[in-house]
């Protein structure tokens, strides 16, 4: 215990950097959370047993179309944004990439908050753009941050320090679920242009990432960097940043003596369809799938749907507010156990407990809102919340820790980017679609078919997923090159 202590003194460069990058998932927790409580603000013209709702807009209720489209908006910006996202990360650095990403959260929640108060034929246009605008920063910010804590952090506090976006989001959704219960939605969106302009201050203070300076050239300013974030002290890394990104002459971490990346010309003859390419990207798509098609993702931006359709005799907003503390708590306890117990083992877990959950949840819905009022009315909160502790123990952050881990850096930016955009596709497609599907189907038949995604995959993790815990960068290059068992 005295010695994890010191090592957090020791490193609390890189637990700062760290905490400042990751506010960015604070951001995208908020963007999650608001359509769940804000959708129902401003959409319902009466609230309380026929009480006029002040914030509603102009000409609501809206169609449901254009409320699929305010909700499933973020995934869309995301997926332009992630497909962008390699060039500045390339060009402009993890911090100048991160400081767009701040910039337009404040741009969209201020076109969100300006059609609040607008008139009825563009208060809908305004919501839609800032919602789009939103998920731009989304899919910038994503594979930015992890890509930056994966480098400038040491191996033995790596998979905690790369779990701390999760915990962010967590708190990020449980924020807005708090706020957005207890004021109208135009405050919410206000209250969100706090957290970005945190974000860019404290990006602009820290240094920028070791490996893409020593990428640039810039050898001194790397070794000031590392210096500043005591990965030359550590050296355990040896500076992984510079021999990875294969850049001709580099900086070793420990003594800062120039020698010849091995991997420099093996990384300009490879393609993105090498194996030891193509082998990890596959595994991250492979965890991202699971990631959104567990359902939870569903339940995070239409909990309030979710939990009055299902019959629970829990008011709904309460129960969202239950979910969110629940899920933060999950993410905090899951964190120092990414080092101490491995990524497979808490991925494994982690699906099975949200395949319990869910095959219980369709039950719910299988029995029936009326005769489930009646005798279990509590199930849906209990199935909800086991699918929340599930999902934060692994799926929540490890399938984001991975961007950093798994890619060689020769491609980590293109990987990192194609992995953050499969993911936002599918989130856009279980958000645009889930309602369609249910009417079509019914809400058990999809809900069980997220528990049948989480069965397979903690299988697919079982036979497929080769254990980082405490590896070097390079080691885990070296596994995939056929180097190294």
């Amino acid at each position: 215990m005295i010695g994890k202590f010191r090592q957090i003194i020791h490193f609390w460069p890189q637990i700062l950097s760290t905490c400042i990058v990751s506010l960015s998932y604070l951001c995208i927790g908020l963007v999650r959370s608001w359509a769940s409580t804000s959708v129902p603000s401003f959409n319902l013209k009466e609230i309380n047993n026929g009480t006029v709702n002040p914030d509603a807009l102009e000409n609501a209720p809206l169609d449901i179309d254009i409320i699929s489209w305010i909700v499933s908006g973020p995934p869309i910006g995301a997926i332009i944004g992630s497909t962008l996202v390699s060039f500045p990360l390339r060009l402009f650095g993890r911090k100048a990439t991160l400081i767009i990403a701040g910039t337009a959260f404040l741009t969209g929640n201020g076109l969100i908050a300006s059609g609040g108060w607008a008139a009825a034929d563009t208060a809908v246009g305004l919501l839609l753009a800032g919602r789009v605008i939103l998920g731009l920063s989304v899919g910038f910010s994503c594979p930015a941050t992890v890509i930056y804590i994966s480098e400038t952090t040491s191996p033995s506090l790596r998979g905690t320090l790369g779990c701390v976006p999760a915990l962010q989001m967590a708190l990020g959704i449980l924020i807005g679920y708090i706020i957005g219960a207890a004021i109208s939605w135009k405050l919410v969106t206000c209250f969100s242009l706090i957290p970005p302009v945190i974000l860019i201050i404290g990006c602009i203070l820290i240094p920028e990432s070791p490996v893409w300076l020593n990428s640039k050239g810039k050898h001194v300013a790397s070794l000031q960097a590392s210096t500043w974030l005591h990965l030359t002290i550590d050296n355990k890394d040896k500076l992984e940043s510079g021999k990875l990104l294969g850049t001709k002459d580099t900086i070793c971490a420990g003594n800062g003596t120039q020698e010849k990346s091995e991997n420099e010309e093996e990384a300009a003859k490879t393609s993105i369809l090498s194996r030891h390419v193509l082998q990890p990207l596959l595994l991250s798509l492979m965890l991202q799938f699971v990631q959104i098609w567990s359902g939870v993702n569903v339940l995070i931006f239409k909990t309030v749907e979710i939990f009055s359709a299902a019959g629970s005799i829990v008011e709904p907003f309460v129960a969202t507010a239950v979910v969110g503390i629940v899920q933060l708590v999950a993410t905090a306890v899951s964190i120092p156990l990414v080092d101490m117990a491995g990524r497979k083992p808490l991925l494994i877990i982690s699906s099975s407990l949200m395949a319990v959950a869910m095959a219980i949840l369709g039950a719910c819905f299988y029995i029936g809102k009326e005769k489930l009022s009646e005798n279990c009315g509590w199930l849906p909160l209990a199935a909800v919340i086991t699918a929340f502790i599930g999902f934060s123990l692994g799926y929540a952050g490890i399938p984001y820790l991975v961007i950093g881990e798994l890619f060689p850096a020769s491609h980590r930016n293109m990987c990192g980017s194609i992995s953050s955009m499969f993911n936002l596709l599918n989130l856009f497609l279980t958000l645009k679609f889930f309602t369609q599907l249910a009417t079509v189907t019914s809400y058990q038949a999809v809900i069980w078919w997220f528990a049948c995604v989480n069965v397979l995959g903690s299988i697919g993790v079982y036979f497929l997923l080769p254990e980082t815990k405490g590896k070097k960068l390079e080691e885990i290059e070296k596994y995939f090159m056929g180097k190294k068992k």
